[in-house]
């Protein structure tokens, strides 16, 4: 069974037309409106920033009170010292794993009843699916494994409660 590929082709097949319009066409008008709105959005854009700028503003977080002249510093300040911090204790974290063990650890009642029983202790490392008994076994991991300096303590007490134990 041979099929000619030429007799294939529909009657109804499209070519398209090369057609110029010119740029008064009303085909363009829609386009113009939207370039000159962004346009002037941009320009608009350019100015805030610039006002934002020069307005000093104070961090919101309770407690923390430090000013900044720029937003990009702002952010800065916020990603690093309030992004992933407990709102039971007010400690920071450098991610969101971390603090989840920390909540867990130090804040779930639950926790301390079943670490009693279950291997509950997550490893710090966030790819580390390894779990201990305690606390000590963990470190112990995050220095043989890991290379963690043997003084590291994720456990440790803030300063707040370290003053409380005084």
């Amino acid at each position: 069974m041979n099929v000619n590929v030429l007799n294939s082709i529909p009657s109804w097949s499209y070519t398209p037309l090369k057609r110029t319009l010119p740029p008064d066409d009303p085909f363009f008008e829609e386009g113009e409106l939207f370039c000159n709105v962004l346009r002037k959005q941009l320009d608009n854009s350019k100015e805030v920033d610039d006002l934002i700028q020069r307005a000093d503003f104070k961090c919101d977080v309770p407690g923390c009170g430090e000013w900044f002249s720029s937003v990009r510093s702002y952010e800065a300040h916020y990603n690093s010292l309030h992004r992933h911090s407990c709102q039971k204790c007010q400690r920071s974290f450098p991610s969101t794993h971390l603090l989840e063990i920390h909540v867990l650890e130090n804040h779930d009642t639950l926790f301390t009843m079943i670490a009693t029983r279950k291997n509950l202790y997550r490893c710090l490392v966030e790819s580390c699916p390894d779990r201990f008994s305690s606390d000590k076994e963990r470190k112990d991991h995050l220095v043989s494994f890991h290379k963690y300096p043997s003084d590291f303590r994720f456990n440790r007490p803030s300063r707040q409660q370290r003053k409380k134990q005084k």
